[in-house]
């Protein structure tokens, strides 16, 4: 089930670029490649920057050992 899934997104990856590639011009098809990328690099930075916010609220709340 996982391989046929993920047969499914190879497929979609390749056709998009690959209409675009043949439609309109390579440099569109790498541009909407590098843009899908960006988007994908954007999720870790977010989930990074708000893991750091909460450990550091974390570590201000909690009680002062004696």
């Amino acid at each position: 089930m996982l391989a046929a899934v993920q047969s499914l997104g190879n497929l979609a990856t390749s056709a998009g670029p690959g209409a675009l590639w043949t439609a309109v011009s390579p440099t569109a098809a790498v541009a909407y490649l590098d843009a899908w990328m960006l988007v994908a690099l954007a999720g870790p930075l977010m989930t990074a920057a708000r893991r750091t916010d909460y450990r550091s609220h974390v570590a201000s709340s909690a009680p002062a050992s004696t």
